[in-house]
């Protein structure tokens, strides 16, 4: 990454960069570059948190709570669950949030520039950063929870409101805060010129973990957009 930004090259970068393995001086020198600073939370929502329905919770997962909290795991439906790589978790079912699902928020002008969706659901893996004053939050993560589950994410220093998509002034490196490359969209429809426009018969609009909608409404028009404005400096954003 160092080698592309010293050529002034675009260097687009995503989730999971500065985790576990990532040894700590790496994490480091690539936090300098993207200008994030994680601060050791992930989180995810889950259409349902039931182990013995759902085949997505991780077997660590409920060990980890039974052990941090001295009781048995017993959650069912949806939630959105926060995990710290020091060991602390938090867990909050659909009875303790407004809205289910995490809303990506991206600034109005650049929405309608690039032609992706202002406020998308956004279904899946991200994690908490912090900017440093070389970037420029372009989207938010917003999450939605009750005044319960609002005081339980304060205790842990779980903000409800963070950075979804870091970028530099000069739109050299970018930075997204979530698992977006995760997608269940198949390859085939990719062979046909202008599939682009038919995106919404790709996904379920009633399902809210349905993660076709953010590629078609969000992921696919920005990296579009931002890589034809970078092979057209006349372009500008």
């Amino acid at each position: 990454m160092q080698a592309l930004v010293e050529r002034n090259k675009l260097v687009l970068a995503e989730f999971s960069v500065f985790g576990y393995p990532t040894p700590p001086d790496i994490k480091e020198r690539a936090e300098n570059i993207l200008g994030a600073r994680f601060t050791g939370w992930v989180g995810r929502y889950w259409e349902e948190l039931d182990t013995s329905i759902s085949g997505e919770i991780p077997d660590w997962i409920p060990h980890l709570y039974e052990e941090k909290y001295n009781k048995p795991y017993a959650f069912s439906g949806p939630g959105i669950g926060f995990f710290h790589d020091n060991g602390d978790l938090l867990i909050i079912p659909e009875r303790e949030l407004i809205h289910q699902v995490p809303i990506m928020e991206t600034e109005k002008e650049l929405a309608a520039t690039l032609g992706v969706d202002p406020f998308v659901r956004y279904p899946f893996w991200f994690e908490i950063c912090e900017p440093d004053t070389a970037v420029r939050s372009l989207s938010q993560f917003r999450i939605y929870p009750s005044a319960e589950a609002q005081a339980k994410m304060r205790a842990l220093q779980i903000p409800t409101f963070f950075p979804a998509v870091l970028v530099h002034r000069n739109w050299k490196t970018i930075y997204f805060a979530g698992d977006f490359t995760d997608n269940t969209v198949g390859m085939t429809s990719s062979h046909f010129a202008g599939i682009t426009h038919f995106g919404r018969l790709f996904y379920d609009n009633r399902n809210v973990g349905d993660r076709r909608k953010f590629f078609w409404e969000w992921y696919e028009p920005f990296v579009s957009g931002t890589i034809e404005r970078y092979m057209n400096p006349d372009l500008r954003l």
